[in-house]
């Protein structure tokens, strides 16, 4: 459960001090042109997997940041765990959308990879600024790491979306069976 419980926690910091700073454009396939009904919404939060658009769709995906870890340890001897954290982060951006009168005039462009990496700097700033997570300790002496999707080196053109990621380190306590044991006695 302790796994369960940190990624958690993550994903709730996530929600209240990173997501409601931004709003990103919800996506639709079908209308990138001038005709796309333009939504502006908060980056949704979601565990190991985003779900399939199969299951949610495509606008419940995008924009979203997505908690995985690298690998975890605990020492009993210190009793702490580290989780190394990735986030995956995913927004939509065909271009520039303007209102001008009645009418509606659309820009195509490739200049939403500006999005994700604003959102990956945010980011990188409130690592930088927190120590703790909850009750779990940013582990600030192993950095922060982050990159673009890539695909064996390559950056893949997804246009219009844009991916990236951040990865970094949190340690959390566990609780020792002796103070478990002690409390008994």
């Amino acid at each position: 459960m302790t796994v369960v419980r940190q990624l958690d926690k993550i994903k709730s910091w996530l929600e209240t001090e990173i997501c409601p700073q931004f709003k990103f454009k919800q996506p639709d396939d079908e209308h990138t042109d001038a005709t796309y009904p333009y939504e502006l919404v908060s980056p949704k939060v979601f565990i190991l997997y985003v779900p399939p658009k199969e299951l949610i769709g495509e606008a419940e995906r995008v924009p979203s940041i997505c908690i995985q870890f690298e690998e975890g340890s605990e020492s009993m001897a210190k009793l702490s765990g580290v989780l190394n954290l990735r986030l995956y982060f995913a927004v939509f951006n065909p271009g520039e959308h303007y209102d001008y009168g009645v009418d509606r005039l659309f820009d195509a462009n490739t200049e939403g990879w500006r999005d994700v990496w604003n959102l990956v700097d945010y980011i990188m700033k409130k690592l930088r600024d927190t120590e703790l997570i909850e009750d779990m300790r940013v582990l600030k002496e192993n950095g922060i790491h982050y990159g673009p999707a890539s695909d064996q080196g390559a950056i893949p053109n997804f246009y219009p979306y844009y991916y990236a990621w951040v990865s970094f380190s949190v340690e959390y306590g566990i609780p020792s069976s002796k103070a478990q044991i002690k409390d008994l006695l």
